[in-house]
């Protein structure tokens, strides 16, 4: 019995006793867990703070390497436009080059290629640019005044049908000495003239290369037969009477008269010329058409094609050839 009682008093507290340390355990864990560390927090935290230093570095790399791809691009821009502007340079270096050699002609081109020469037993050439440049010159005045002396009075074949025709642009008959300019130089006297009246420069080439049709290039003053009015036309336009009551060519004699100059001359050629186109000889203008509406045209094509129509009316043509008359005459007056 003693025994007995005696063992259930220390079980009682050993049980108590026990209590006793779980408690406090749970205590200093919750004390613990309260006031220490949150490992979970700070990993958390350590990730992502590794995180958004990987992001900034990533972001960093990109920058620098967007830079340094426009560095480039920048560098590869000038280096292209450093080529295109020198080579835009050589090519007109060239340009230059071959308009001078095509300048000095054939002539003087033939000389500077026979400047060198490794055949045995010739000489090499001697000349100079100079005396090269004087050769050309004096055979293209050769040329140039064969082509003023020329004799004109024998017709061709494709004149005499013109005539047949009865061509308002017949050939005419060239005198010796008819003008007191050379053919040659009339077509720019007339440009210089006709600008001076007013006429813009593709309207004087216009005109110019219509009158070099109608005097056989300046080297005439009457057609070579009569044309279909039985008559024959004078002068630089070649200006007709249609009739035995006068006409245009009476017109142009009489004013050459009262001017007192020969009717051969440039003067009275140039004056009556634009005299009549102002309408002070009767209007000569058809499809109301007028000196007004000539100046209005804005290019050689049209001022040609307008004069052709409503001034000149040629019996043939020979658009083609009044067109070529006029752009060579504005190239050799610029």
């Amino acid at each position: 019995m003693r025994f007995a009682s005696v063992g259930k008093s220390n079980g009682a507290n050993y049980a108590a006793a026990g209590k006793a340390v779980a408690n406090s355990s749970a205590k200093i864990f919750d004390v613990q867990r309260k006031t220490g560390p949150d490992y979970g927090g700070l990993s958390q935290v350590a990730m992502k703070t590794a995180s958004d230093e990987k992001r900034a570095g990533m972001k960093a790399e990109a920058s620098v390497a967007q830079a340094g791809i426009k560095a480039v691009a920048g560098m590869k821009k000038a280096q292209i436009q450093t080529e295109v502007f020198n080579r835009g340079q050589e090519i007109k270096n060239k340009q230059r080059k071959a308009g001078g050699l095509a300048a000095i002609g054939k002539i003087a081109g033939a000389g500077f290629l026979a400047a060198t020469d490794n055949t045995k037993g010739r000489e090499r050439p001697k000349a100079d640019y100079s005396s090269i440049n004087a050769g050309y010159k004096q055979k293209r005045d050769a040329l140039l005044s064969d082509y003023d002396n020329r004799d004109t009075s024998l017709t061709s074949t494709s004149t005499t049908k013109k005539v047949a025709e009865g061509s308002s642009d017949s050939p005419s008959v060239a005198t010796v000495g008819a003008g007191n300019l050379k053919p040659s130089e009339t077509g720019q006297a007339y440009m210089s003239t006709l600008t001076k009246a007013g006429m813009s420069k593709q309207q004087a080439a216009a005109l110019v290369g219509h009158l070099k049709v109608e005097s056989d290039n300046f080297r005439a003053d009457t057609e070579y037969a009569p044309n279909a009015y039985g008559t024959k036309g004078r002068g630089h336009l070649q200006w007709t009477d249609t009739g035995n009551s006068g006409g245009r060519r009476t017109n142009f004699e009489a004013f050459a008269s009262s001017k007192g100059l020969s009717p051969t001359s440039f003067e009275a050629n140039s004056q009556f010329l634009i005299s009549e186109m102002q309408g002070n000889h009767g209007n000569h203008w058809t499809n109301g058409a007028s000196m007004d509406g000539f100046l209005q045209t804005k290019n050689i094509n049209d001022a040609s094609s307008y004069l052709q129509s409503n001034f000149i009316r040629p019996g043939v043509p020979h658009t083609e050839r009044r067109l070529q008359g006029a752009y060579a005459a504005l190239d050799g007056f610029q």
